[in-house]
Parts: structure tokens; C-alpha cells; sequence
């Protein structure tokens, strides 16, 4: 992303899925935690990682956009935020479904590994979906980094050799 402050937001929002997740197999499911469950966990929530990726690159790419048109911060946030959610949701929401009905068939499987699996993979789909299109945005309005500071890492000498400026 080129910014430490919305790269963190990203990450913050990955931390929501995975602790989602471990509540949803622990708590609601009664999971014991063995090789699958974790297998699950880490598998999967690396597949999360994508659509909070696209709605802070939407973001970002907007609210540089919006730098010189002299809106107060709070406004240029407000409008980057809901210029990602509009440009990305469809996607994100078209990506999920395609995932929820592509492991569907994994319910009726008889080898219970895949029964697991499949509702990980759920659930995991889910709360990254909810997470990207809820949680992000709205953290992004409030606090969301406006792309005028925090390009340090790009202006450096040691850095300047893997990323254009």
C-alpha cells in the first residue's frame, strides 16, 4: 500500500477476522483445538487478507485524489471511504458468494476433514466480508490516513531502489 498507517488498519482488520474465527470454532462450534482447526486458521485467513487489501487501496488511491480540493480531512475521509466501498463492495461481495457456493459441495462430503474445512472456510469468508465492507470503512471515516504523510518509506535511499516514488 506505500503507507504504514493504512497497511496497520489492514492488519488490524486481518487481527478482527482471525480472533472472529477462533471465537466462531472455539466458542460456537465447540471445536477442540487440533491440526485442522489451526490448519484452518492459517490457511484461510491469509485468504482474508484480499478484501481489506482492495478497500484500503481504494481508499488510499482516493483520498490522494481528493488532496487538493480543499475538503476538511474528516470530509476527504468520508468521501475516500465511501468511493472504496462503492468501487469494491460488488467485487467483495461478488468474491464471497463465489467462495460460499464453490465450498458448498464440501458439506456433503463424508470424510469429516473436508465438513470442517468447509465450515471454516465459511466462516472465515464471512467475517473477512463483514470486516472489509463494515468494520474497515468505518475505521477508515474515523481515523483513516489521508496519504499526505507516511511515505517516508519511499523517500529513504535504502528504499527508493524497490519502490518507484
Amino acid at each position: 500500500l506505500g503507507d504504514l498507517g493504512l497497511s496497520s488498519l489492514v492488519v488490524v482488520s486481518v487481527l478482527g477476522v482471525t480472533v472472529s474465527l477462533a471465537w466462531f470454532m472455539s466458542a460456537v462450534m465447540r471445536w477442540k483445538t487440533g491440526a485442522v482447526e489451526v490448519l484452518g486458521l492459517i490457511v484461510f485467513v491469509g485468504y482474508s487478507l484480499t478484501y481489506s487489501l482492495h478497500i484500503a487501496h481504494k481508499y488510499r488511491e482516493q483520498a490522494q485524489a481528493l488532496r487538493d480540493q480543499g475538503l476538511s480531512p474528516g470530509a476527504r475521509r468520508k468521501a475516500a471511504a465511501s468511493y472504496a466501498l462503492k468501487a469494491m463492495t460488488s467485487a467483495v461481495l461478488g468474491s464471497a458468494m463465489t467462495t460460499l457456493g464453490s465450498s458448498f459441495f464440501l458439506f456433503f462430503c463424508t470424510i469429516r476433514i473436508f465438513m470442517k474445512l468447509a465450515t471454516v472456510l465459511f466462516a472465515v469468508t464471512f467475517f473477512a466480508a463483514v470486516f472489509a465492507v463494515g468494520a474497515l470503512p468505518a475505521v477508515l471515516v474515523w481515523v483513516g490516513p489521508l496519504g499526505d504523510s507516511c511515505l517516508c518509506l519511499r523517500r529513504s535511499r535504502f528504499t527508493s531502489r524497490f519502490f518507484q516514488a
